[in-house]
């Protein structure tokens, strides 16, 4: 993830340095540089979606019926870090917190 976002220059090889030289714990690197305004929550998930050729979307105003949020079991919403977000052509569209994630993806 740290390459894509110094591929597109959303962050430099310096920025990305000097957070990993602060990491102490649990939050990594891109949290750190989140956390210094390098770089935003929105700016990092947009880059994501765009280097795995996925639209991205705004959930946070959305409202989903029932029937598409029972479609998925929380525990496993959860466990895969995904919302259901409507059906498509398809079948049912979700929303992935990190689109680069294979096992999410499979």
């Amino acid at each position: 993830m740290l390459r894509v976002l110094e591929d597109v220059g959303l962050v430099t090889r310096h920025q990305i340095d000097s957070a990993r030289s602060r990491l102490n714990g649990e939050p990594g690197v891109v949290d750190v540089l989140i956390d210094d305004a390098v770089v935003s929550e929105v700016e990092v998930s947009r880059t994501l979606a765009a280097q795995a050729q996925m639209d991205w979307i705004d959930i946070s105003s959305m409202v989903i019926p029932p029937q598409v949020i029972n479609q998925i079991r929380g525990e496993d919403a959860r466990r895969f870090k995904v919302i259901p977000v409507g059906f498509g052509e398809t079948g049912l569209v979700v929303a992935v917190s990190n689109p680069l994630d294979i096992d999410t993806m499979d």
